[in-house]
């Protein structure tokens, strides 16, 4: 059983600091109440890190919302991945396409 997280506002916090146009974030195919795709998963993960071992400004409060190691990073992101399956119902997954200017 998939332990339900008390997401509240986090699903909107940094971990969604994603910057997106308007038809990507809430367009036919945006991201607007879909999973993301678990590469995308993967590169949300992976730019979190980078932000952590470059000290920058946000730093801080990524390791307070999602963990102070790589691991439980990494733990958080897939626990609320499946919280939102689960408890949520969001089964579309969202990927993306690099368009010009984009």
């Amino acid at each position: 059983m998939v332990p339900k997280l008390e997401l509240g506002n986090q699903k909107n916090g940094v971990a969604n600091l994603v910057l997106a146009c308007t038809d990507c974030n809430r367009g036919v195919n945006g991201k607007s109440s879909k999973l993301p795709a678990l590469p995308l998963l993967q590169r949300l993960h992976d730019r979190n890190e980078y932000l952590i071992t470059s000290h920058h400004p946000l730093r801080e409060t990524l390791m307070v919302q999602t963990g102070c190691s790589t691991e439980k990073r990494q733990q958080f992101l897939q626990d609320a991945y499946n919280c939102s399956i689960t408890h949520y119902g969001f089964n579309q997954k969202w990927g993306y396409q690099l368009k010009a200017g984009h």
